[in-house]
């Protein structure tokens, strides 16, 4: 039984890492990182990296399909934990520098796009939540919208979700927004921070 064991766990540990040697990889710049543990599995993911010091923490046991990692920028952080499930696939998408992404242990994740724009803003999954198909999470808009005295009214922010987080089907989650633990998010919200207050001079 204990040779079996081991045959069993020497097999689990090639298949995942060829088909991490199967992902396909275009890096460009300097001292980026993917720093896998053996028993993370990546099916079928795809590394789009343009800069330099920017490092993908996967994390034991993590589960993930069709998932494509993209950044343009520096000093970005992505970090999966342990036993982390994306089971259809998605990207995880960082622009600009300082951006991060972090998904706590145990997550599991159908389908999304998660997006950390704009420098030192990202996104942060509590343990434990699971996310639905279609689920968009962006800590910008990807451009500005200024008063008439061009002053920026809408600023990326960071969005942070606590633990034991159910958010269902088509659920847009924008810049700015604290989820608590144990919350519930239903089929097709949009879930926004509260707008800026204006004042009668800036207009």
């Amino acid at each position: 039984m204990h040779i079996k064991s081991i045959v069993k766990t020497f097999y689990r540990l090639s298949c995942n890492f060829l088909l991490y040697c199967c992902s396909r990889r275009r890096i460009r710049g300097c001292g980026n990182k993917i720093v896998r543990k053996p028993t993370a599995c990546l099916h079928h993911c795809r590394f789009d990296i343009e800069g330099n010091d920017n490092v993908i923490e996967v994390a034991a046991h993590a589960n993930l399909r069709n998932v494509l990692f993209y950044i343009r920028g520096n000093n970005c952080r992505v970090k999966i934990g342990h036993s982390v499930k994306i089971n259809r696939g998605g990207e995880i998408w960082l622009e600009d520098n300082g951006t991060w992404i972090s998904i706590g242990n145990g997550t599991s994740i159908e389908q999304a796009h998660l997006a950390a724009t704009e420098d030192g803003r990202g996104i942060e999954l509590g343990e434990d939540c699971m996310l639905s198909s279609d689920v968009d999470i962006r800590t910008g808009d990807s451009h500005s919208i200024l008063n008439i005295v061009g002053e920026r009214t809408n600023p990326a922010g960071n969005v942070i979700i606590g633990n034991h987080v159910w958010i269902a089907a088509h659920v847009s989650v924008l810049k700015g927004v604290s989820i608590p633990a144990n919350c519930v998010v239903g089929t097709r919200s949009v879930v926004c921070s509260p707008p800026p207050i204006f004042h009668e001079d800036t207009y």
